[in-house]
């Protein structure tokens, strides 16, 4: 009787955890879909935000090309304003849209950026000059310990650095690395194993 009601609390039990289970993946599945359609919808705001801009701008060139009928703006100064208007409005409609491609695919509201290019030795050096005579105090106490030890350096003869502790152990050498064969006896020449 006890076993029957085991068996019946530990079926149900694996039933409610794979209920469990199936409804957070289904929650997980409903909150990227939410997340995912939230990004393509700021991603479509953004281009629309371009072409606003780019419909402003022609809107704009349209009324300085009526303003050519009514002559009462010499024509220079038009010409001059329809420049200034086309190429500030491209302008802003490129940076714009690099904004647009800087967005990470997956979430438009992260931008991804490159990895910085790496420092050149004379860089470095040239930095941490400049630290110093700045009066930085992290840079004046890494110059004055630049003669000391680090890692493996620190080891004096018969030791070895240990990176998972992170000092300096003794090394362990096997009578077999000693010119004695491994498996046979060492103290002497009569070796007897001990018998009862």
């Amino acid at each position: 009787m006890a076993t029957t009601i085991d068996n019946l609390l530990n079926t149900e039990t694996k039933r409610l955890d794979d209920k469990k289970i199936a409804v957070d993946n289904a929650y997980a599945e409903r909150k990227r879909i939410i997340k995912m359609n939230t990004s393509d919808i700021e991603r479509q705001r953004a281009k629309n935000v371009i072409y606003i801009v780019f419909a402003v701008m022609l809107l704009v060139v349209v009324v300085i090309k009526l303003l050519y009928r009514f002559e009462i703006v010499p024509d220079t100064i038009l010409d001059l304003l329809i420049a200034i208007t086309i190429g500030a409005g491209i302008i802003y409609c490129s940076i714009l849209y690099s904004d647009i491609l800087r967005r990470s695919d997956m979430d438009f509201s992260q931008i991804e950026l490159k990895e910085p290019a790496p420092k050149s030795a004379e860089q470095i050096q040239k930095e941490n000059e400049d630290k110093i005579k700045a009066g930085d105090l992290s840079a004046i106490q890494s110059a004055s310990q630049s003669g000391k030890c680090v890692g493996e350096a620190c080891c004096s003869t018969g030791t070895k650095y240990d990176e998972s502790t992170k000092m300096c152990v003794e090394e362990f050498t096997t009578k077999g690395s000693a010119g004695v064969e491994p498996f046979s006896p060492s103290e002497g020449v009569d070796y007897h194993p001990y018998r009862l």
